[in-house]
């Protein structure tokens, strides 16, 4: 009887098993490690049944042992769509003022938007993907966390007039990289450079896009950076969700609404503020006198 393992043999009840067993198994690569430092793998039970199934050869002595002693289950995460999967994770902020946060995680958020109106990717919730925000990444755990095969990194660096973006799609899986780019562009081109660095994104993961999908992201809802930038600086005082926070987050939405009285998202985001305030305890710490947009 052929072994499973170079340095294992079956059981009765194992040997049976794998007999009639249709399901998935570890490559052979994989196999090959398993005799001593499987546990390192997580991969020696996928296929085989329960491993209490398995006996495991010890060759150092020739004695019989359960391979469940040498192993654990492997680790999985949520299956796979089948579309191009993507996680857009926070970008870096490396123009070395904390304030810059909002203008690094908005371009971030901006991304995920343009992705999402894309039916051929499968793209991860904003709010999934900022779980991982100021931590140190692990691709690979990335990927097996929130279900997707690439995750897109990347930094930015305002200086002045001027921003520096690096971005880089990484495959999950391998650990390759599908598409990395670098760029150095005016502030004014930030709403192009966005756009492009979705294009990239979807040509690396070999997505055709629809005329109607084309128009929708390049339909941005402001054209007018400083609007886009009070807008994105109201969000991250918005999602504090404290009276001090909420009230920032509302001058700055009407600050952009007083720049571009279309801009919707703001509108929508000075609307949120005051439903909260609404339901909530602190309504007198809202409205004050000395507040000059109240």
């Amino acid at each position: 009887m052929p072994r499973i393992f170079p340095q294992t043999r079956p059981s009765e009840k194992g040997a049976e098993w794998a007999a009639h067993s249709s399901g998935p198994s570890c490559g052979e690569a994989a196999l090959s490690r398993c005799h001593v430092d499987v546990c390192d793998q997580g991969c020696c039970t996928e296929g085989l049944g329960a491993v209490s199934d398995i006996e495991y050869v010890d060759s150092a002595h020739g004695e019989l042992a359960p391979l469940s002693d040498h192993c654990t289950a492997p680790k999985k995460g949520p299956a796979l769509p089948e579309r191009p999967s993507i996680a857009v994770l926070p970008f870096d902020n490396l123009s070395g003022n904390p304030e810059q946060e909002y203008f690094a995680d908005g371009i971030s958020e901006d991304i995920v938007t343009d992705l999402s109106e894309i039916s051929g990717v499968f793209v991860v919730a904003r709010n999934s993907s900022f779980t991982f925000k100021g931590n140190p990444v692990d691709v690979a755990e990335v990927g097996r966390k929130l279900g997707v095969r690439f995750v897109l990194e990347g930094s930015v660096r305002k200086a002045g007039n001027r921003i520096r973006v690096l971005a880089q799609v990484v495959d999950a899986f391998s650990g390759n990289h599908l598409w990395a780019e670098r760029y150095d562009r005016e502030l004014k081109d930030v709403f192009g450079l966005q756009d492009e660095i979705t294009g990239k994104i979807v040509s690396a993961l070999k997505v055709q896009m629809t005329i109607g999908e084309s128009e929708r992201i390049l339909r941005k809802s402001t054209s007018n950076v400083d609007a886009w930038e009070f807008y994105k600086q109201g969000m991250e005082f918005y999602r504090n969700f404290q009276p001090g926070s909420l009230r920032l987050a509302r001058k700055r939405f009407n600050k952009a609404l007083m720049i571009d009285p279309d801009f919707v998202a703001a509108l929508v985001g000075l609307g949120n503020v005051h439903a909260f305030y609404s339901r909530a305890d602190w309504r007198g710490q809202f409205v004050s006198v000395a507040d000059p947009l109240a």
